[in-house]
């Protein structure tokens, strides 16, 4: 048995009207469709639901919070700003239901878990890093900022140095920030959690419906995914797939192990 995470159920007419309808198409007045549309059987893919164990800033010990980390692709990526793309984080709080394990999940290439635990580490690492550098941007920029409002700052002309250092600051800190925000939302945890342990627990399936448009003329390729987990409509599925599309578009390693799972499937409508 396994656990997987259900949606509404739809037909296979309902799947084709809605993505039919999102075939490219070239015209003012007679419109004339450029693209050809593939849709590949729903599979059941596999993520990991993470615990993640933390402690506040002051050292209190906090509730743990849960995310779900796509396990298919765990492996496949190195970038930690791609590596966002890959959690789910409104799936943990999710109800899930046992199924028998469906036959597919053995022809589906998981990460071993070594390499999942280090893709978690790194990530988790970069987090820790990106709240201890913020902790000490923000007392060098407050400083080098508070001369400008004191009562004889406005007749100080700054030098060209302390410019470029305030600019440097200000850059880093935009970039860390902006990081550790994302992070937050997609482990569940907030800002000022300092993560320190993941735990990796049960496996959890997503079903997932995959399209493939195909320029009539040049014959590039184009991917949509909808995962149907918690959804009631197909457009929120697309929502749920958003940014697996994305890292399908961004990383040439995820397009090797998805186009995979795809050939084993039965053959495409």
């Amino acid at each position: 048995m396994v656990e997987v995470i259900l949606g509404a159920e739809f037909s296979t007419d309902q799947i084709h009207k809605f993505l039919k309808k999102r075939i490219q198409s070239r015209g003012l007045l007679r419109r004339r469709l450029i693209e050809s549309l593939t849709v590949y059987p729903p599979v059941w893919r596999v993520f990991r639901r993470v615990r993640w164990e933390s402690i506040k800033e002051n050292g209190k010990r906090v509730e743990p919070c849960y995310s779900l980390l796509d396990e298919q692709l765990a492996g496949c990526v190195t970038d930690p700003n791609e590596l966002l793309l890959l959690w789910r984080p409104h799936y943990a709080s999710l109800p899930t239901s046992s199924l028998s394990e469906p036959e597919q999940f053995s022809r589906i290439f998981l990460t071993d878990e070594s390499t999942l635990q280090n893709t978690i580490h790194k990530f988790t690492e970069k987090r820790y890093m990106a709240q201890l550098t913020l902790s000490a941007i923000n007392p060098s920029l407050r400083h080098i900022q508070s001369g400008i409002h004191t009562a004889f700052g406005a007749f100080i002309p700054r030098t060209p140095a302390q410019r470029r250092e305030e600019r440097e600051l200000i850059e880093e800190k935009k970039g860390l920030q902006s990081f550790l925000t994302a992070s937050t939302v997609v482990t569940n945890c907030p800002e000022g959690y300092v993560i320190q342990q993941s735990v990796q627990e049960e496996r959890i399936g997503v079903r997932t419906i995959t399209a493939e448009y195909s320029h009539i003329e040049t014959g590039l390729t184009r991917y949509v995914f909808l995962e149907t987990a918690g959804v009631k409509t197909l457009e929120n599925a697309q929502k749920n797939g958003h940014a697996l599309t994305r890292i399908y578009s961004l990383n040439s390693e995820c397009q090797k192990r998805l186009r995979n799972t795809l050939n084993s499937l039965d053959k495409p409508d």
